[in-house]
């Protein structure tokens, strides 16, 4: 260290004798790059409104849950479950049958969305059999993303 000032090895990050060496002039301002460069444009096309706003454009506000858009789409199974049960309610059977996957695999892809609060039991908790599935508001603007977005 001399006179009070350190100078730090770019490689390393230790710290070396020296003097400092002289403050750099930027000739242009940070800002003058980011004024500057083409603006890249990805807007879709409008679809259809749901809930109230344009689901093409849903992605441009900060309201998307990525959490539950990366938690739905890192299992086909929670994929397959939310695709059937956007278009109805149904039993774990049904969406097995409909999505030619196991009903232990369904069964526990429903649970683990239901535990997110993305799907709800539509019937009494006690009831065993019969047990129907609906998927929440939250889940359908999900859904519209993950469509939109083409993350299927």
């Amino acid at each position: 260290m001399v006179d009070g000032s350190s100078v730090f090895d770019r490689h390393d990050g230790r710290e070396r004798c020296g003097s400092s060496p002289p403050p750099v002039r930027l000739l242009y301002s940070p800002s003058y790059f980011l004024e500057s460069a083409p603006r890249l444009s990805r807007r879709p096309t409008c679809l259809p409104k749901r809930g109230g706003r344009c689901v093409s454009h849903v992605g441009e506000t900060d309201d998307v849950p990525w959490d539950d858009v990366g938690f739905v789409i890192s299992s086909r199974y929670r994929v397959s479950v939310l695709d059937r049960l956007s278009e109805g309610p149904a039993t774990p059977t049904q969406i097995a049958t409909d999505s030619e996957s196991a009903v232990a695999h369904v069964s526990r892809a429903l649970q683990e969305l239901r535990d997110r609060s993305l799907v709800e039991l539509l019937v009494p908790e006690q009831r065993r059999k019969g047990r129907v599935y609906g998927i929440t508001d939250d889940a359908e603007n999900i859904w519209d993303v993950i469509q939109t977005q083409q993350m299927t």
